[in-house]
């Protein structure tokens, strides 16, 4: 189940990167250059985390952050991605509530009904359940997944 929502959170941040995109032949947005500098150092922390390194990890998610979001839908969700992929670092590191703030920026950053937020709740929910709160987690949890069912059962019936 755990690789399937992954594949669905993979495609929803595939179609929100490339929406930011510049079309060819123009000349590259506002956007396409944040959605550019975020991608890469998303990626550069997504290698720190696969060679242990999360204190690389966190200060290139961290840098991502800082930099200023156009104000578009799109860059709306792509920081919750960001805010997901350091909670869960921080989550990693040991640090709950860094995790759980993350989730809580996260959260604020977009919409609380896109697949990104139901991955903020999920990881809500872990850590929650990690430190022994266990009615606050399954809260969590039970958002997320009504989220997700939600985008679920959209998809079905779409022609």
């Amino acid at each position: 189940m755990r690789r399937g929502l992954l594949s669905i959170a993979s495609l929803a941040l595939l179609l929100v990167v490339t929406a930011c995109e510049a079309p060819p032949g123009r000349e590259e947005s506002a956007a396409a250059a944040w959605t550019r500098a975020i991608t890469a150092l998303r990626a550069s922390a997504d290698r720190a985390v696969q060679d242990q390194d999360l204190a690389t990890a966190e200060g290139d998610l961290s840098r991502a952050l800082a930099l200023p979001a156009p104000e578009r839908l799109e860059a709306r969700l792509l920081t919750q991605d960001l805010h997901f992929a350091r909670g869960t670092v921080h989550f990693a590191r040991r640090d709950p509530a860094a995790a759980l703030a993350s989730c809580d920026a996260g959260l604020a950053a977009g919409p609380r009904d896109s697949v990104f937020a139901a991955n903020l709740y999920a990881l809500r929910g872990m850590v929650l359940e990690a430190t022994g709160q266990a009615l606050p987690a399954a809260e969590a949890y039970t958002e997320a997944l009504r989220i997700h069912k939600a985008h679920y059962d959209a998809a079905l019936e779409a022609p």
